[in-house]
Protein backbone atom coordinates (compact mmCIF):
# COMPACT_ATOMS: atom_id res chain seq x y z
CA UNK A 1 0.00 0.00 0.00
CA UNK A 2 2.62 2.78 0.81
CA UNK A 3 4.29 2.10 -2.08
CA UNK A 4 0.85 2.40 -4.43
CA UNK A 5 0.00 5.57 -2.72
CA UNK A 6 3.67 7.00 -3.83
CA UNK A 7 2.81 5.91 -7.07
CA UNK A 8 -0.75 7.54 -7.15
CA UNK A 9 1.50 10.80 -5.76
CA UNK A 10 3.52 10.74 -8.55
CA UNK A 11 1.41 10.47 -11.49
CA UNK A 12 -0.24 13.63 -9.49
CA UNK A 13 3.13 15.65 -9.61
CA UNK A 14 3.41 14.49 -13.34
CA UNK A 15 -0.15 15.61 -14.39
CA UNK A 16 0.41 18.89 -12.63
CA UNK A 17 3.37 19.39 -14.31
CA UNK A 18 1.83 19.06 -17.67
CA UNK A 19 -0.61 21.16 -16.81
CA UNK A 20 1.05 23.37 -15.83
CA UNK A 21 3.31 23.74 -18.75
CA UNK A 22 0.00 23.80 -20.91
CA UNK A 23 -0.95 26.89 -18.92
CA UNK A 24 2.55 28.50 -18.83
CA UNK A 25 4.69 27.23 -21.52
CA UNK A 26 7.59 29.37 -19.96
CA UNK A 27 7.01 26.90 -16.47
CA UNK A 28 10.29 25.24 -16.35
CA UNK A 29 10.30 22.15 -14.06
CA UNK A 30 12.54 21.96 -11.27
CA UNK A 31 12.54 25.79 -11.13
CA UNK A 32 11.58 28.14 -8.20
CA UNK A 33 7.97 29.32 -9.75
CA UNK A 34 5.27 30.59 -7.92
CA UNK A 35 2.89 29.15 -10.37
CA UNK A 36 -0.13 27.20 -8.45
CA UNK A 37 -2.61 24.70 -9.83
CA UNK A 38 -5.18 24.14 -7.20
CA UNK A 39 -8.44 21.30 -7.60
CA UNK A 40 -11.40 22.51 -5.97
CA UNK A 41 -9.75 25.54 -4.06
CA UNK A 42 -8.20 28.67 -4.20
CA UNK A 43 -4.86 29.51 -3.68
CA UNK A 44 -3.45 29.97 -0.38
CA UNK A 45 -2.47 33.79 -0.62
CA UNK A 46 -5.58 35.13 -2.59
CA UNK A 47 -6.30 38.21 -0.61
CA UNK A 48 -9.59 39.51 -2.52
CA UNK A 49 -12.76 38.08 -2.16
CA UNK A 50 -14.94 37.07 -4.64
CA UNK A 51 -18.91 35.80 -4.40
CA UNK A 52 -19.55 32.20 -5.13
CA UNK A 53 -23.43 31.33 -5.98
CA UNK A 54 -25.25 29.20 -3.72
CA UNK A 55 -25.21 25.13 -4.75
CA UNK A 56 -21.94 26.06 -7.00
CA UNK A 57 -19.12 23.44 -7.70
CA UNK A 58 -15.10 25.33 -7.25
CA UNK A 59 -13.85 23.06 -10.03
CA UNK A 60 -10.49 24.67 -8.85
CA UNK A 61 -7.87 27.82 -9.61
CA UNK A 62 -4.55 28.46 -11.23
CA UNK A 63 -2.00 31.59 -10.31
CA UNK A 64 0.00 32.74 -13.08
CA UNK A 65 3.10 33.87 -10.79
CA UNK A 66 2.13 37.15 -11.65
CA UNK A 67 -0.66 39.01 -11.46
CA UNK A 68 -3.72 37.12 -12.51
CA UNK A 69 -6.23 34.32 -10.72
CA UNK A 70 -8.76 32.18 -12.85
CA UNK A 71 -10.75 30.60 -10.68
CA UNK A 72 -13.19 28.06 -12.32
CA UNK A 73 -17.02 27.12 -10.99
CA UNK A 74 -20.09 25.47 -12.30
CA UNK A 75 -22.93 26.62 -10.99
CA UNK A 76 -26.93 25.64 -11.83
CA UNK A 77 -27.62 29.51 -13.40
CA UNK A 78 -28.32 30.30 -16.79
CA UNK A 79 -25.55 32.66 -18.57
CA UNK A 80 -27.73 35.68 -17.89
CA UNK A 81 -28.70 34.62 -14.31
CA UNK A 82 -24.83 34.36 -13.79
CA UNK A 83 -23.93 37.71 -14.90
CA UNK A 84 -26.84 39.39 -13.04
CA UNK A 85 -25.71 37.30 -9.53
CA UNK A 86 -22.58 39.00 -9.62
CA UNK A 87 -23.72 41.81 -10.99
CA UNK A 88 -25.39 42.59 -7.97
CA UNK A 89 -23.15 41.62 -5.57
CA UNK A 90 -19.87 42.97 -6.70
CA UNK A 91 -21.34 46.15 -7.21
CA UNK A 92 -23.00 45.77 -3.37
CA UNK A 93 -19.37 45.13 -2.08
CA UNK A 94 -17.96 48.11 -3.74
CA UNK A 95 -17.32 47.04 -7.01
CA UNK A 96 -17.56 49.37 -9.96
CA UNK A 97 -19.14 47.54 -13.31
CA UNK A 98 -16.85 49.02 -16.33
CA UNK A 99 -17.59 49.06 -19.89
CA UNK A 100 -14.89 47.00 -21.79
CA UNK A 101 -13.82 48.20 -25.47
CA UNK A 102 -14.83 45.98 -28.00
CA UNK A 103 -11.75 43.78 -29.13
CA UNK A 104 -8.89 45.52 -31.31
CA UNK A 105 -9.77 43.42 -34.40
CA UNK A 106 -7.11 44.17 -37.25
CA UNK A 107 -5.66 41.40 -40.13
CA UNK A 108 -7.18 38.04 -38.99
CA UNK A 109 -6.47 34.54 -40.67
CA UNK A 110 -10.17 33.65 -40.64
CA UNK A 111 -13.74 35.16 -39.18
CA UNK A 112 -14.41 35.01 -35.54
CA UNK A 113 -16.35 31.55 -34.16
CA UNK A 114 -19.96 32.53 -33.38
CA UNK A 115 -20.10 30.19 -30.44
CA UNK A 116 -16.57 31.58 -28.94
CA UNK A 117 -16.97 32.83 -25.43
CA UNK A 118 -18.49 35.61 -24.10
CA UNK A 119 -16.57 38.97 -23.27
CA UNK A 120 -18.43 39.15 -19.84
CA UNK A 121 -18.32 41.88 -17.55
CA UNK A 122 -15.62 43.71 -15.66
CA UNK A 123 -15.19 45.37 -12.48
CA UNK A 124 -13.05 47.81 -10.55
CA UNK A 125 -12.47 48.07 -6.83
CA UNK A 126 -10.66 51.53 -7.97
CA UNK A 127 -8.93 53.31 -10.57
CA UNK A 128 -6.06 51.13 -9.68
CA UNK A 129 -7.18 47.82 -9.50
CA UNK A 130 -8.01 45.27 -8.68
CA UNK A 131 -10.17 44.79 -10.85
CA UNK A 132 -12.24 41.34 -12.13
CA UNK A 133 -13.89 39.86 -15.32
CA UNK A 134 -17.08 37.53 -14.75
CA UNK A 135 -17.17 35.17 -18.06
CA UNK A 136 -20.05 32.19 -18.39
CA UNK A 137 -18.00 29.87 -21.13
CA UNK A 138 -20.79 27.69 -22.23
CA UNK A 139 -23.34 25.43 -20.23
CA UNK A 140 -24.02 21.82 -20.39
CA UNK A 141 -26.63 19.41 -18.48
CA UNK A 142 -27.94 22.21 -16.67
CA UNK A 143 -24.78 23.55 -15.24
CA UNK A 144 -23.28 26.95 -16.33
CA UNK A 145 -19.39 26.98 -16.34
CA UNK A 146 -17.42 30.36 -14.80
CA UNK A 147 -14.24 31.95 -14.83
CA UNK A 148 -13.49 34.64 -12.75
CA UNK A 149 -10.66 36.50 -14.13
CA UNK A 150 -8.76 38.19 -10.90
CA UNK A 151 -5.92 40.79 -11.88
CA UNK A 152 -4.29 42.76 -9.18
CA UNK A 153 -1.63 44.86 -11.04
CA UNK A 154 -2.59 48.63 -10.95
CA UNK A 155 -0.38 48.96 -14.18
CA UNK A 156 -2.78 46.51 -16.53
CA UNK A 157 -5.92 47.83 -14.52
CA UNK A 158 -8.62 49.13 -17.21
CA UNK A 159 -10.18 51.27 -14.42
CA UNK A 160 -10.85 54.60 -15.93
CA UNK A 161 -10.01 57.12 -13.14
CA UNK A 162 -12.06 60.59 -12.51
CA UNK A 163 -12.75 62.70 -15.38
CA UNK A 164 -11.54 60.90 -18.23
CA UNK A 165 -13.03 61.07 -21.43
CA UNK A 166 -14.41 58.51 -23.77
CA UNK A 167 -13.10 57.06 -26.88
CA UNK A 168 -9.62 56.83 -25.59
CA UNK A 169 -9.02 53.57 -27.22
CA UNK A 170 -8.53 52.57 -31.08
CA UNK A 171 -10.92 50.15 -32.57
CA UNK A 172 -9.73 48.28 -35.84
CA UNK A 173 -12.53 45.86 -37.24
CA UNK A 174 -11.26 42.29 -37.87
CA UNK A 175 -9.86 42.29 -41.69
CA UNK A 176 -9.34 38.93 -43.25
CA UNK A 177 -7.50 38.32 -46.25
CA UNK A 178 -8.78 37.57 -49.53
CA UNK A 179 -10.01 34.30 -50.55
CA UNK A 180 -7.06 31.64 -51.49
CA UNK A 181 -4.57 33.98 -50.16
CA UNK A 182 -1.82 33.15 -47.33
CA UNK A 183 -2.13 35.77 -44.16
CA UNK A 184 0.95 36.07 -41.39
CA UNK A 185 0.21 39.02 -38.69
CA UNK A 186 3.62 40.59 -37.64
CA UNK A 187 3.10 43.05 -35.17
CA UNK A 188 0.54 44.83 -32.92
CA UNK A 189 1.76 47.71 -30.83
CA UNK A 190 0.25 51.35 -29.95
CA UNK A 191 -0.91 52.81 -26.49
CA UNK A 192 -4.12 54.49 -24.95
CA UNK A 193 -5.26 56.47 -27.97
CA UNK A 194 -3.31 54.63 -31.27
CA UNK A 195 -2.64 51.38 -32.73
CA UNK A 196 -0.37 49.97 -35.10
CA UNK A 197 -0.60 46.67 -36.83
CA UNK A 198 1.10 44.94 -39.16
CA UNK A 199 0.85 41.56 -42.00
CA UNK A 200 1.97 40.25 -44.98
CA UNK A 201 -0.43 38.40 -47.61
CA UNK A 202 0.66 36.19 -50.32
CA UNK A 203 -1.86 36.26 -53.21
CA UNK A 204 -1.89 35.72 -57.02
CA UNK A 205 -4.49 39.22 -57.23
CA UNK A 206 -2.73 42.38 -58.21
CA UNK A 207 -1.75 44.95 -55.94
CA UNK A 208 -5.29 47.27 -56.62
CA UNK A 209 -6.86 44.16 -56.32
CA UNK A 210 -5.49 42.65 -52.63
CA UNK A 211 -6.44 47.21 -51.79
CA UNK A 212 -10.29 46.76 -52.68
CA UNK A 213 -10.36 43.86 -50.67
CA UNK A 214 -9.27 45.63 -47.35
CA UNK A 215 -11.09 48.74 -48.59
CA UNK A 216 -14.11 47.19 -48.98
CA UNK A 217 -13.94 45.70 -45.30
CA UNK A 218 -13.23 48.84 -43.62
CA UNK A 219 -16.30 50.75 -45.86
CA UNK A 220 -19.00 47.77 -44.45
CA UNK A 221 -17.48 48.86 -41.08
CA UNK A 222 -18.66 52.24 -41.11
CA UNK A 223 -14.83 53.45 -42.29
CA UNK A 224 -15.24 56.71 -44.05
CA UNK A 225 -11.91 57.16 -46.83
CA UNK A 226 -10.89 60.82 -47.13
CA UNK A 227 -7.42 60.35 -49.48
CA UNK A 228 -6.07 57.55 -51.58
CA UNK A 229 -2.35 57.60 -52.97
CA UNK A 230 -0.49 55.17 -55.41
CA UNK A 231 3.29 55.49 -55.37
CA UNK A 232 4.82 52.90 -57.23
CA UNK A 233 4.15 49.64 -56.06
CA UNK A 234 2.86 51.31 -52.44
CA UNK A 235 -1.14 52.34 -51.63
CA UNK A 236 -2.01 54.78 -49.10
CA UNK A 237 -5.06 55.64 -47.93
CA UNK A 238 -6.69 57.92 -44.96
CA UNK A 239 -9.97 57.18 -43.21
CA UNK A 240 -12.22 58.31 -40.55
CA UNK A 241 -14.37 56.29 -38.57
CA UNK A 242 -16.84 56.90 -35.51
CA UNK A 243 -16.51 54.98 -31.96
CA UNK A 244 -17.36 55.56 -28.55
CA UNK A 245 -19.54 58.44 -29.12
CA UNK A 246 -16.40 60.20 -31.11
CA UNK A 247 -16.97 60.90 -34.55
CA UNK A 248 -14.11 61.82 -36.51
CA UNK A 249 -11.44 59.35 -35.51
CA UNK A 250 -8.61 58.81 -37.91
CA UNK A 251 -7.22 55.49 -39.50
CA UNK A 252 -4.51 54.90 -42.23
CA UNK A 253 -4.24 51.86 -44.39
CA UNK A 254 -0.54 50.79 -46.53
CA UNK A 255 -0.53 48.45 -48.64
CA UNK A 256 3.22 47.93 -50.25
CA UNK A 257 4.35 45.22 -53.04
CA UNK A 258 7.44 43.84 -51.53
CA UNK A 259 8.30 40.28 -53.34
CA UNK A 260 7.53 38.54 -56.32
CA UNK A 261 6.96 34.82 -54.52
CA UNK A 262 10.20 32.75 -56.18
CA UNK A 263 11.84 35.60 -57.60
CA UNK A 264 15.19 36.70 -56.16
CA UNK A 265 14.26 40.01 -53.77
CA UNK A 266 14.47 43.01 -55.72
CA UNK A 267 16.62 46.66 -54.48
CA UNK A 268 13.68 48.12 -53.14
CA UNK A 269 9.93 47.89 -53.70
CA UNK A 270 9.29 50.72 -55.74
CA UNK A 271 11.12 49.32 -58.64
CA UNK A 272 8.39 46.34 -58.43
CA UNK A 273 6.42 45.87 -60.72
CA UNK A 274 3.13 43.83 -61.12
CA UNK A 275 3.53 40.92 -63.26
CA UNK A 276 0.68 39.19 -64.31
CA UNK A 277 0.29 35.56 -63.27
CA UNK A 278 2.72 35.43 -60.80
CA UNK A 279 2.64 35.12 -56.97
CA UNK A 280 3.43 38.22 -54.69
CA UNK A 281 3.87 39.42 -51.09
CA UNK A 282 2.53 42.55 -49.82
CA UNK A 283 2.81 44.49 -47.06
CA UNK A 284 0.18 45.58 -44.99
CA UNK A 285 -0.38 48.37 -42.01
CA UNK A 286 -3.50 50.25 -40.42
CA UNK A 287 -3.38 52.95 -37.68
CA UNK A 288 -6.22 54.07 -35.52
CA UNK A 289 -5.47 57.30 -34.04
CA UNK A 290 -7.50 58.84 -31.53
CA UNK A 291 -9.93 61.82 -31.05
CA UNK A 292 -9.80 64.24 -33.55
CA UNK A 293 -8.78 67.05 -31.26
CA UNK A 294 -5.49 64.32 -30.37
CA UNK A 295 -2.29 63.38 -32.77
CA UNK A 296 -1.89 60.80 -34.15
CA UNK A 297 2.01 58.85 -33.53
CA UNK A 298 4.08 58.85 -36.45
CA UNK A 299 6.17 56.16 -35.20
Amino acid sequence: MPSESRSDDGNVERLREVALRVLDPWWVSGQATQVLLVVAGLPPDLRVALPQPKGSRLVGSYFDGRATTSVLLDVSLQEDQVLAYYDLELVSAGWTRIERHPPLGGFDKASRRADSPKEGWSYCRSSNGPFVVVQPVGSSNGLTAVRLSLNTDPLQAPCAGPGEPAGSAPIIPVLLPPPGSELMPRSRAGAANYAVLTAEVVSDLGRAAVASHYDLQLDCEGWTCKMRQVRGSQVWSAWTYHADDQPGRRGTLFLSLVQHVGFPPRSGPLELKEEPKVVQKYWLEIRAGGRADEATPTA
